[in-house]
Order: structure tokens, then C-alpha cells, then sequence
């Protein structure tokens, strides 16, 4: 987080050209828009699995704590909260290391055939 700080501090950026933004009345209005995207399957679809995602990522975790402290023995609040500090910085290394090894496999081979 220092280093994101530090470097939106020191680095420069843009200027804008005009401080005024132009209104666009070729696309339509933002109800238009809406309705483009809805009608998009895979938009529609992928909005409902990004929610479900999040769903259960926090219903996962929340769960690390409360099953360390009733099961495991002598465990309590602050091991379980340790055990989720791990398994979040773990979810964030693999998520770079695997979003890295898309590049070198193609994603859509691993789904199974069915899908």
C-alpha cells in the first residue's frame, strides 16, 4: 500500500485538455445502455456469477474463524483469525500465479465439456 501511495504521490499524470466534459448524444442515455448490456447474456450471466463469487468467498472465510474456534483444539478467535490472514494472503498470490499461467494455457481447455 506504501508503494501505491508513494507512487501515485511522485508520478505525474495527464493534464485533462478541457475541465468541461462533452455530452454524447449518439450512444443514447444511460437507461439505453442499461438495457443493451441486460439483454447480453453473457454480460447478464457473468454479473450473477461475480456476485455468487463474492458470496461465497465471504461465507468462506467468516467461516475459518468460527470453525477454528469450536474444532479445532485450544483454537480460538485470534488462531482463527491468523488462519484467514494466511488463506487471504494465499488467495492473492495464486490469483496473480494463475492469472500468469492463463497466458502460457488456454482457459476455455480446462471447463469441462459440458459446460
Amino acid at each position: 500500500m506504501l508503494l501505491i501511495g508513494l507512487s501515485i504521490f511522485f508520478l505525474r499524470t495527464p493534464h485533462l485538455r478541457d475541465a468541461t466534459p462533452q455530452k454524447s448524444t449518439a450512444s443514447g442515455s444511460t437507461m439505453a445502455a442499461l438495457r443493451r448490456l441486460l439483454a447480453n447474456r453473457h454480460y447478464s450471466l457473468g454479473v450473477g456469477a461475480q456476485f455468487a463469487y463474492v458470496g461465497a468467498q465471504v461465507c468462506t472465510w467468516t467461516f475459518i474463524v468460527i470453525y477454528v474456534e469450536k474444532l479445532v483444539p485450544g483454537g480460538d478467535k485470534v488462531q482463527g483469525a491468523w488462519f484467514l490472514q494466511l488463506g487471504l494472503i494465499g488467495y492473492g498470490i495464486m490469483r496473480f500465479v494463475m492469472t500468469w499461467l492463463m497466458g502460457y494455457f488456454r482457459p476455455a481447455a480446462s471447463w469441462p465439456p459440458w459446460l
